[in-house]
C-alpha cells in the first residue's frame, strides 16, 4: 500500500514542479492588459503617434547655443521623434520601488502625477503628468546622465494640444557647455 501512495505523491510533486516551470502567457497573446505601477508613458505616446498620423503641418525649430533655425515640415516620423520620451518610461519591474509618487487632485479629479527619484543609476529623475478634464494636458521629464567624460541634462516637454520640446545640456570635460533645443508645434 505504501508504494502506490509514494508513486502518487511523486507524480503529484513532479506535476507541480512542471506546472511551476511553465511559461507564463504574454499579455498580448492572451489579450489581457498588464497592470502598470506607474503612468504608461510608452503606451500613451504610441496612441499619440496614431492620433497625430493625420497631421500634415508641423513647425520645427532647432536651437544650438544661440543659433536658431526654423522649418515648416509636412511629415515627421513621430515614432522616431518621440522615442526620447518613450525611452523615459519608468515602468520596469526592477524599478517598482525606486520612485516616489505624488498625486494631486482638484475638485475630486486627478490633476497631476509626479514621480521622483534620487537613484543615481536611473536616468529619468523626474516625470510629471498634468491632467485637464481627465486627459493628459502636459508631460514634463527630467533626465540626467553622468559619466567620466560628460554630464548631460535633458528637459522634455510634451503637450498633446501644442507640440513638444527637447532641451539637452551637455557639459563635456574641457569643452564649453553645449545647449541643444528642438521645438515642434502641431498645426
Amino acid at each position: 500500500m505504501k508504494k502506490p501512495f509514494l508513486k502518487q505523491t511523486t507524480f503529484f510533486f513532479l506535476f507541480i514542479v512542471l506546472l511551476g516551470c511553465a511559461k507564463e502567457p504574454s499579455s498580448k497573446a492572451s489579450g489581457q492588459t498588464v497592470l502598470k505601477k506607474y503612468f504608461d508613458l510608452k503606451g500613451f505616446l504610441e496612441n499619440e503617434v496614431k492620433r497625430l498620423s493625420t497631421k500634415t503641418a508641423f513647425t520645427k525649430t532647432a536651437f544650438i547655443n544661440d543659433e536658431r533655425e526654423e522649418k515648416k515640415v509636412e511629415n515627421i516620423d513621430l515614432e522616431n521623434e518621440l522615442k526620447i520620451f518613450s525611452d523615459s518610461d519608468i515602468n520596469r519591474p526592477a524599478w517598482s520601488d525606486k520612485y516616489e509618487i505624488d498625486s494631486t487632485f482638484q475638485d475630486g479629479k486627478l490633476a497631476a502625477l509626479h514621480y521622483r527619484t534620487d537613484d543615481k543609476k536611473l536616468k529619468t529623475k523626474d516625470l510629471k503628468i498634468d491632467f485637464k478634464e481627465g486627459e493628459v494636458s502636459k508631460i514634463q521629464i527630467k533626465n540626467v546622465s553622468n559619466t567620466a567624460i560628460a554630464n548631460t541634462q535633458q528637459s522634455l516637454i510634451y503637450e498633446p494640444a501644442k507640440g513638444y520640446s527637447i532641451e539637452s545640456k551637455q557639459d563635456v570635460a574641457m569643452i564649453d557647455e553645449k545647449v541643444f533645443r528642438i521645438e515642434v508645434s502641431f498645426k
